[in-house]
Formats: C-alpha cells, sequence, structure tokens
C-alpha cells in the first residue's frame, strides 16, 4: 500500500514538473522590472502605449479611474502619443527609469513619483525628452494618476 502511495506521489511530481514555466514579462531594458515597484508599472503602462501593435488594454490595467476615462477618450495607442503624452514616435522609443536620488523603500508609500526618459525617432529626427508619473497604490497596485512633461523646463 505504501509503495503504491509513494509512487503515485512520484508520478504526480514528475508530471507537474514537466509542465512549462510561464512567467510574467516585467518592463524596461532587460524585462526585470515588475509591477511591485511604482518604477515597473510605469514602464509597463508606456509599453502599453508605446509597444508595436499595442492596443491600449494594457495601459488601462496599470491606469487609475481618471486616467482610464482619459485614455478611453482617445480610444487609440497612437492619439494617446499625440494628445495626452504629446510624445509620438515612429516606432517604439526605448523607454529608462531615472532613478535618481529616490533612494528609499516603496513597500509602505501609497504615492511615487516616476521620471522616464525616452529615446526615440519621430520624421526621421532623433527624439529625447522625459515625462514625470505621479503614481497612486491602489488595493496594493501602483497605478498611473497623472502624466507631466519635462519638470525641469
Amino acid at each position: 500500500m505504501i509503495k503504491r502511495f509513494v509512487f503515485t506521489i512520484v508520478i504526480l511530481l514528475s508530471v507537474a514538473g514537466c509542465q512549462e514555466e510561464t512567467r510574467l514579462k516585467g518592463a524596461g531594458k532587460y524585462g526585470m522590472m515588475n509591477a511591485s515597484t511604482p518604477e515597473g508599472a510605469a514602464m509597463l503602462f508606456f509599453t502599453g502605449v508605446y509597444e508595436k501593435g499595442a492596443k491600449l488594454d494594457k495601459a488601462l490595467g496599470f491606469s487609475t479611474p481618471k486616467m482610464q476615462r482619459l485614455l478611453k477618450s482617445y480610444h487609440t495607442p497612437r492619439s494617446v502619443q499625440r494628445h495626452v503624452l504629446n510624445l509620438t514616435y515612429d516606432d517604439t522609443p526605448q523607454m529608462q527609469v531615472d532613478s535618481g536620488d529616490n533612494v528609499g523603500r516603496t513597500e509602505f508609500s501609497t504615492k511615487a513619483s516616476v521620471s522616464i526618459f525616452f529615446t526615440g525617432f519621430s520624421n526621421g529626427d532623433k527624439i529625447d525628452d522625459l515625462r514625470s508619473v505621479e503614481m497612486v497604490k491602489i488595493n496594493k497596485v501602483w497605478k498611473v494618476d497623472a502624466i507631466k512633461a519635462d519638470k525641469y523646463l
């Protein structure tokens, strides 16, 4: 009886071990940022807006209700780029988080500000720009609440 039980457990573990592991694709240059940080959530939001062939669903998932209403009113990622962000690119731009002097834990905070550098081409010209994103933690999930143009200009 014990041999049959052990045999059954071994078979179940081997079958479970053979299943393909599904990983969530993170954001950032190497895909290492995840949505549990404000920086990762901001990068995933912008990936949903700028990724080639993307729909707004990904960006809407990382938006507060106020931002969702704004994005939905523009219908397409290209319109959001043009009217909300005022930053259009011919192809998917390179995006990088500016960590700056913000060294600290965001585990217990409910608000954060993240700066994202964009580099890409628009009409053959190289465009480098910066956007500041106000993040809010709602139900333990970081969401984009507001997007501001370069605060240093």
